[in-house]
C-alpha cells in the first residue's frame, strides 16, 4: 500500500514543469496556443548580473569603458556557463534564418526567435532567470498643424541668452531613440557627427554599420524631435536649441511605427558603445526619449515578466549619460503618467503654450513609480493661438528647399529640456546627469499650485536661469564611510554647504537623514552584505562627493609559475573589481575568471624559457608585478637505509 502511494507521488512530479516560474504566464499561454513551428520573439534574461554602480571613477570615460568591459564580459561568461552558446550555435545551424539572437549584453539578456519547444527547453537552462514575450511598441503620432511666422519656444526657454554667452551646444554629443532622422535636412545635416559610430537601425536585421552609414526616417516624428534639438537656420530661423551640438540617432521603430523591446534594448546597448571599442569615447552626453507606454497609463512597468527599461536607464546614467523622456499625451487627468518616464531615474518632460499653460493632452502625475512628482519638468509643446504647435524640420521628400511642420505634443517637448542640457554642458563639461537635472529643476520657474507639483512638475525649463543655479550647486563632503562586518550594517556622514536645507541621498542605498545636535547628515543602512569599494553622495542643490576617487582597482597576482618541462605558464591573479572587469598577463594574453575558487587563471602552453617576472593588467586600470616561480621536477629520490641518506635528483 505504501509502495504504491509512493509510486502514485512519483509519477505525478513530472506534470510540473522543470521551469516553473521562470516564463512568464503571458507567454506561457501563448506558448500552448501557438502552432509546433512558429517563431514566437522573446527576451531570455540571466540571472548573473553586474552592478553598475559600484563604477564610479570622476572620469566619466574611465567610468564608462570599466563598465563595458564588465558588462560584456559578463554576459560572454555567463553565456558560457549556462551552456546557452553550444545550444544556440546549434539553433543556429539546423534553424538558420529564423532566430534573429540579439546579445543584450547591456541589461545580462538575450533576445531571438524560436519555436515553442526550443523555448521551453531554454528556460531548462542554468542561469536563466526569466523568459518573456518580445512585444511591440507603437511610436507616438506626429501631431502637425499649420505653418505660420517664426518659432517662439526658444526665446520661451532662454536659449538665446546662452547663445549670446557663447555657449551653443559645441562639444557635446545628443542622441535621439526614435523614428530615425532625415540626415538630408539642411538644418540636420551638418550637424551630424557622421561615421560607422553615429547611426544604428535596429529595425534592420542585416545592419551593418560600415554599409548603412546614412541616416534616415520614413514618419518624419524623429526629423521633428531632432529639429527642435540642434536644428540650425537654413530656412532663415534658427529652430533648434543647441545648435552648436552634434548628433548621433538609433533608428527603433519601422515604417508601421512598432518596435520590439528588444530592439529598444539594443538600441541603449548601442548608445553605450557605439563602435562596439570600450576604450573610445564616443558615447552621447544625453539621449533625448520622446516615446512611451502610452497605452498604459499609471502604470510602473518595471518588474520581471513585463516590459522594463529601467536597468537600461540606470545603466546608462551611471556611465554620464543624462536621460530625458517626454512625459505623454494621456492628459488632462491626473494618474497618467507612463513608463519609462516615470521612472525614478527619469527626466520626464511634460508640455506648456506660450503662456505657460499646461497643454490639455500634458500627462499628469503622481508618478506611478513611487508616487515621486511627475512631470519633472515643463517646456513648450503646444500653442494656444494660430499657428498651433512648434515649428521644426520636416521630412524632405526630395524637395530643393528646407522642408518645415508645425508640431504639438510632450514628444516635442522633451528636446527642449535635451538641448537645455546640451548647453549647459557646453559651458560646463564636467556636469553629470544628476546635476543637469538638479540645475533645470531648482532654477524652473514655479508654475500652478506652489511648489512642485503633478501638472507642471518644478516648473518650466529656463535654460539661462539653470546656467546660473550651476554657480550655486552646494559643496558636499562625505566626512565618513563605517562598515561594520559583524552587523552587516553601512553607516555614512557627509555635510553640505547649504545644510540643512538641501536633502542628500547615497546612490544605490538611500537618503541621510539631517541630524541637527551632529550638524551633519548620517544614516545607518542594514542589510548590506559587503563593503562597498567607492559611493558617491548628491545633493539636492546640485553638489556631489566621491568616495574614495576610485582611479583604479587593486590587483593582486597570487602566483606566476612555470612549468619546464611542459613549457607552460600559469597565471593565477585578482581583483578588487572582479569579476566585473578583466585580466591580462602582458605578453601572453586573457586570464580567465574561474567562479568556484573566485579567481582569475590560465596556463598558457608554449612559452619556451621561463620570464623572470609577469605582469597582470586590469580592464580597471590597476597592475600588479609578480616575480616567476619554477616547478621542481624530482627524477628521483633513493634512500639507502645502511648509510641513512637519501639522493634526490630533480630538475
Amino acid at each position: 500500500m505504501f509502495g504504491a502511494v509512493a509510486c502514485l507521488i512519483l509519477l505525478s512530479c513530472p506534470l510540473v514543469p522543470l521551469y516553473a516560474g521562470v516564463v512568464d504566464p503571458k507567454l506561457e499561454k501563448l506558448l500552448a496556443e501557438s502552432g509546433s513551428q512558429e517563431r514566437i520573439p522573446v527576451i531570455v534574461s540571466l540571472s548573473d548580473k553586474v552592478n553598475v554602480h559600484q563604477f564610479r571613477s570622476r572620469d566619466k570615460k574611465v567610468r564608462r569603458s570599466r563598465m563595458v568591459k564588465a558588462l560584456k564580459q559578463r554576459h560572454e561568461e555567463t553565456v558560457r556557463r549556462s551552456s546557452l552558446r553550444g545550444f544556440l550555435e546549434n539553433l543556429a545551424r539546423t534553424e538558420p534564418g529564423t532566430m534573429r539572437l540579439r546579445n543584450l549584453w547591456m541589461i545580462g539578456g538575450l533576445a531571438l526567435k524560436a519555436r515553442p519547444q526550443v523555448i521551453r527547453t531554454l528556460a531548462q537552462k542554468p542561469w536563466v532567470e526569466a523568459i518573456r514575450l518580445d512585444q511591440t511598441i507603437q511610436a507616438p503620432p506626429t501631431i502637425t498643424t499649420l505653418d505660420g511666422p517664426a518659432e517662439w519656444n526658444l526665446t520661451a526657454i532662454g536659449a538665446q541668452d546662452l547663445w549670446d554667452l557663447g555657449y551653443t551646444g559645441q562639444g557635446v554629443i545628443v542622441a535621439s531613440v526614435d523614428t530615425g532622422v532625415d540626415v538630408s535636412h539642411p538644418d540636420l545635416g551638418p550637424q551630424w557627427r557622421g561615421g560607422a559610430n553615429s547611426w544604428f537601425d535596429a529595425n534592420d536585421p542585416n545592419f551593418n554599420p560600415l554599409v548603412d552609414t546614412e541616416p534616415y526616417d520614413t514618419d518624419g516624428h524623429g526629423t521633428a524631435v531632432m529639429g527642435i534639438l540642434v536644428g540650425g537656420n537654413a530656412g532663415g530661423a534658427s529652430i533648434g536649441v543647441a545648435p552648436g551640438a552634434k548628433w548621433i540617432a538609433a533608428k527603433i521603430f519601422d515604417e508601421n511605427g512598432a518596435a520590439l523591446e528588444s530592439e529598444i534594448h539594443e538600441a541603449f546597448q548601442w548608445l553605450l558603445d557605439p563602435d562596439e571599442n570600450p576604450d573610445t569615447d564616443d558615447a552621447p552626453d544625453i539621449v533625448n526619449n520622446s516615446w512611451g507606454f502610452g497605452q498604459n497609463p499609471d502604470v510602473c512597468i518595471e518588474e520581471v515578466g513585463s516590459v522594463s527599461f529601467r536597468r537600461d536607464v540606470q545603466t546608462l546614467k551611471q556611465a554620464g549619460i543624462a536621460v530625458v523622456f517626454s512625459a505623454g499625451n494621456g492628459g488632462p487627468s491626473t494618474y497618467t503618467s507612463v513608463s519609462p518616464a516615470n521612472y525614478p531615474e527619469s527626466f520626464s518632460v511634460g508640455a506648456v503654450d506660450e503662456m505657460q499653460n499646461a497643454a490639455s493632452f500634458s500627462a499628469r502625475g503622481p508618478s506611478a513609480c513611487g508616487g515621486g512628482v511627475y512631470p519633472s519638468v515643463t517646456a513648450p509643446g503646444d500653442r494656444a493661438a494660430s499657428p498651433y504647435g512648434i515649428r521644426t524640420a520636416d521630412l524632405m521628400l526630395g524637395l530643393p528647399n528646407p522642408s518645415y511642420t508645425y508640431v504639438r505634443g510632450t514628444s516635442f517637448s522633451a528636446p527642449h529640456a535635451s538641448g537645455a542640457m546640451a548647453l549647459l554642458l557646453s559651458a560646463y563639461p564636467d556636469l553629470a546627469p544628476h546635476q543637469l537635472e538638479t540645475a533645470l529643476k531648482m532654477s524652473a520657474p514655479d508654475l500652478g499650485a506652489a511648489g512642485p507639483d503633478n501638472v507642471y512638475g518644478y516648473g518650466h525649463v529656463d535654460a539661462s536661469s539653470a546656467h546660473g543655479a550651476v554657480q550655486d550647486f552646494d559643496v558636499v563632503r562625505i566626512d565618513g564611510v563605517f562598515y561594520d562586518n559583524a552587523a552587516q550594517t553601512l553607516t555614512i556622514a557627509a555635510a553640505s554647504t547649504d545644510q540643512p536645507n538641501v536633502t542628500l541621498k547615497a546612490e544605490g542605498f538611500g537618503s541621510l537623514d539631517w541630524i541637527s545636535w551632529k550638524n551633519c547628515y548620517s544614516k545607518t543602512f542594514s542589510g548590506v552584505t559587503s563593503p562597498p569599494d567607492a559611493l558617491t553622495v548628491i545633493s539636492s542643490g546640485g553638489g556631489s562627493d566621491a568616495w574614495p576617487d576610485p582611479a583604479t582597482d587593486t590587483v593582486t597576482v597570487k602566483h606566476a609559475i612555470y612549468d619546464d618541462v611542459a613549457r607552460t605558464l600559469t597565471v593565477v591573479a585578482s581583483s578588487s573589481l572582479q569579476p566585473d572587469v578583466t585580466l591580462d598577463a602582458a605578453g601572453y594574453g586573457r586570464l580567465y575568471w574561474r567562479e568556484a575558487s573566485s579567481q582569475y587563471k590560465r596556463t598558457f602552453a608554449g612559452v619556451a624559457s621561463p620570464p623572470s617576472s609577469v605582469t597582470v593588467q586590469s580592464s580597471g586600470g590597476g597592475s600588479a608585478t609578480c616575480t616567476v616561480k619554477d616547478i621542481v621536477n624530482i627524477k628521483h629520490a633513493i634512500y639507502d637505509a645502511v648509510a641513512r641518506t637519501l639522493t634526490v635528483i630533480a630538475a
